[in-house]
C-alpha cells in the first residue's frame, strides 16, 4: 500500500509543474554611452521594485548626476556612473566627447567635395582720408595754426 501512494504522489508532482519566480534583478536600461560636453541622458534601473537608487559618479568633474539618474556631461573624458539598489551596484560607462564646433566657411561644402564651393568675401577697409600737411607757405584757413598768430587762451571781454 505504501508503494502505490508513494506512487501516486510521484505521479501527480510530475503531472503538475511547480512554478517558481525568480527574482528578477535590477539591471540598468544602458551598459555604455558616449555623450557630448554640455548635453545630459537619464538613466534607468529596470526591475528595481520598491528599492530606492543611489546614484554617484566616478569622476564628477568629467560627468555629473542627480538623485534621479540624470547624467551630465561636462568635460571630455570617461567616467563610470555607479546606481546601488539594494546590495547590488550597477555601473554604466559614460565617454564624453568634446562639443564640436562647426566653421562657418565650411558649411557650405558638401561632403563628396563636389559642388558649389563657397569663397570668403575680401575685407573692405575703412576709408581714411588724408591729413592735410602743413607748409608754412600756403595760406591757413585756420589762424590758429598760423605761425606768426599766437593763441594765449585770452579771448577779449572775458575775464
Amino acid at each position: 500500500m505504501k508503494k502505490k501512494l508513494v506512487a501516486g504522489i510521484l505521479i501527480l508532482s510530475l503531472a503538475m509543474p511547480v512554478i517558481v519566480q525568480a527574482k528578477r534583478t535590477p539591471a540598468l536600461n544602458k551598459k555604455k554611452v558616449s555623450i557630448k560636453v554640455g548635453k545630459r541622458i537619464q538613466l534607468k534601473v529596470k526591475n528595481k521594485g520598491k528599492r530606492k537608487i543611489k546614484w554617484s559618479s566616478t569622476k564628477k568633474k568629467i560627468a555629473s548626476v542627480n538623485k534621479k539618474g540624470l547624467v551630465t556631461a561636462k568635460k571630455a573624458g570617461t567616467a563610470k556612473i555607479k546606481a546601488k539598489v539594494g546590495r547590488k551596484t550597477l555601473t554604466c560607462k559614460v565617454t564624453v566627447k568634446k562639443r564640436t564646433v562647426k566653421n562657418p566657411s565650411q558649411s557650405g561644402k558638401t561632403s563628396s567635395g563636389g559642388g558649389a564651393k563657397t569663397t570668403p568675401k575680401p575685407t573692405t577697409k575703412p576709408k581714411v582720408t588724408p591729413k592735410p600737411t602743413k607748409n608754412p607757405n600756403s595760406i591757413v584757413s585756420n589762424p590758429t595754426e598760423n605761425p606768426k598768430h599766437r593763441d594765449d587762451g585770452w579771448v577779449p571781454g572775458w575775464y
